[in-house]
């Protein structure tokens, strides 16, 4: 199943990006004849389609389509890309307690839910404040001995 947004890029801050996701849920799932559809319509007209895994259950998955229109870009650019078919990105959120870049980070594994604030994000973000808290801690108590 799919869901269509238009542009709705979430803004950084978090009670924002939460009222976002929350918006997206009331949005009524689409099947994927009535999205090739809909994208084989206004293809000539879509400069970008982005690809978010919105929730995934057992029995299925909801995949987030965010399209950016040729029409809502500046004109000078537009002139620029008007030919162009659209770019696709497929994107994964992931949570900051398994960035990939950490070296120390062992988990290889994370909820794809994580963004809807489930017991198990809650629990790793608790431990990754604590762990940095208590870093910050000990940091500052060597300094002063």
């Amino acid at each position: 199943m799919y869901i269509i947004t238009e542009d709705a890029e979430p803004a950084g801050n978090f009670t924002e990006q939460k009222a976002y996701i929350k918006k997206i849920s009331l949005l009524p799932p689409k099947s994927l004849q009535e999205i090739s559809v809909f994208l084989n319509q206004s293809y000539n007209d879509i400069y970008l389609l982005d690809f978010f895994i919105y929730k995934s259950l057992k029995s299925i998955t909801l995949v987030e389509i965010k399209i950016l229109y040729k029409s809502s870009l500046d004109d000078d650019y537009r002139e620029t890309i008007i030919n162009n078919p659209p770019m696709i990105h497929c994107k994964v959120l992931i949570p900051p307690y398994t960035h990939p870049f950490d070296k120390n980070t062992t988990q290889k594994k994370f909820d794809i839910n994580w963004h809807h604030g489930t017991l198990r994000h809650k629990w790793h973000m608790f431990k990754l404040r604590l762990n940095y808290q208590l870093g910050t801690f000990v940091k500052s108590l060597i300094q002063h001995i």
